[in-house]
């Protein structure tokens, strides 16, 4: 009788990697309710919204004005314990929604894509020059995803499945006292670019599988709602941008041509629409469509979403006159999802033709394909040098196509030339 009630006199037991976020929060006392002022105060200031929100959350489910120390260690470690994307994606859209109706508003969304995109710089320890753009197209995004309604989810899943992921991992890690953010690293500043922002980044690193984002123990799940939220990303290589070299057939060929690894080619309108390719595989010219299970072609604007994905879904032909030239996007050669053309001038999309603005290509290799692909420039440089000084055979003096040249009244080299108009007149 005495040990039962001892035992149940006893605090519930701790994960002892929260105690730390506890005590801050709970005055370092076992039996006191949170103190909401230094919950709030705990989270970083661009997180104070998040922080009310979880707040929200166990204060309800302690079922009265205040949240005990136990409800939030269990909510906490409830919440630490989502590992799937879909799971996140539930998570953090439920915490914002509008308390009155219940509904989420564009506002609210703007807030939290806001959030996690700044998260996902920070963590990847990744830094724009260029970022006029970005807030106007976050609340772009929050526009479309409000516009969903009760899909909203299942849209998230399918076509930007882990804009939450570096979210959920930098609150795991502020909870246990592990920080997702890079300490001490060098941040990475990408220069600006004509087409290539931060948000852009962000979505497209949180459509495309690892291939393109370069991710160290990520789930192998082909499912959006399984994937693992271990990331870690890596930034692209600028190949080309046509801004830079010129939109011509030529340049684009010269500057990712023998780049072994992925690609992300992006491109916009003059009607608005942008778009992103992004290539698996070795890009390729010929009459034979190629890539492999992880192509994909993003619509980027006016409204983000996944176009087309699969294998042999690319066709580059640009010398053989039995085809159609150009680049042709697209599993169904009756109706391509998108057409270039007219020297990569001209766009068809949904069967509509605009003009190409602009060009850009980044790979997303690593720095073994960018060093395979310079070696090669080297070699290819090389062997063009050495054919240009292959030297003829014998003495020119005595070569027939000397006698020839003389033959048909050609001066056969300008020092015999100059030798036949200054000689003296035999005349004279």
């Amino acid at each position: 009788m005495g040990a039962t009630s001892s035992s149940q006199s006893e605090p519930p037991r701790e994960d002892e990697k929260f105690t730390s976020f506890l005590n801050a929060v709970c005055d370092g006392e076992q039996n006191v309710d949170v103190n909401r002022d230094k919950f709030v105060a705990f989270f970083p200031k661009e997180a104070g919204g998040l922080a009310k929100r979880l707040l929200q959350r166990i204060t309800s489910k302690s079922g009265g004005a205040t949240a005990s120390r136990t409800t939030c260690h269990d909510t906490i470690q409830e919440i630490t314990r989502l590992t799937t994307a879909g799971a996140h994606i539930k998570l953090y859209l439920g915490l914002y929604y509008a308390s009155v109706d219940g509904e989420l508003d564009s506002e609210d969304c703007h807030d939290l894509l806001k959030l996690a995109h700044s998260l996902q710089c920070k963590t990847s320890a990744v830094s724009f020059e260029n970022v006029t753009e970005d807030d106007e197209l976050l609340k772009a995004l929050a526009a479309t995803i409000v516009n969903q309604g009760d899909q909203r989810v299942e849209w998230i899943c399918q076509n930007c499945s882990d804009i939450f992921t570096a979210l959920h991992t930098w609150l795991t890690g502020l909870v246990t006292g592990i920080s997702g953010l890079q300490v001490g690293v060098d941040v990475e500043v990408i220069p600006s670019s004509s087409l290539l922002n931060s948000v852009w980044w962000w979505l497209l690193s949180s459509t495309l599988p690892s291939p393109f984002s370069q991710s160290l123990n990520r789930s192998q799940s082909t499912s959006p709602l399984e994937k693992s939220s271990s990331d870690t990303r890596q930034f692209w290589t600028s190949l080309y941008s046509s801004n830079e070299h010129g939109l011509s057939v030529n340049r684009f060929q010269h500057h990712i041509f023998d780049y072994r690894g992925p690609t992300i080619l992006l491109i916009t309108c003059d009607d608005g629409h942008c778009f992103a390719l992004a290539v698996d595989t070795e890009w390729r010219e010929g009459t034979t469509p190629w890539g492999k299970e992880s192509c994909c072609l993003i619509e980027v604007s006016p409204d983000y979403r996944i176009a087309e994905e699969g294998s042999q879904m690319v066709l580059f032909n640009e010398k053989s006159r039995n085809i159609p030239r150009g680049l042709f996007i697209g599993r169904d050669k009756t109706r391509y999802s998108l057409k270039i053309t007219d020297g990569l001038q001209q766009a068809e999309f949904n069967g509509k033709t605009t003009n190409v603005i602009d060009m850009e290509v980044w790979g997303c290799g690593g720095a073994g394909a960018s060093s395979h692909q310079a070696d090669q420039k080297k070699r290819e440089k090389k062997d063009a040098e050495r054919h240009a000084k292959v030297k003829l055979p014998g003495k020119w003096e005595e070569n027939p196509d000397r006698l020839l040249l003389q033959w048909g009244g050609a001066s056969p080299s300008y020092q015999d030339q100059f030798r036949a108009e200054m000689a003296p007149d035999a005349s004279s």
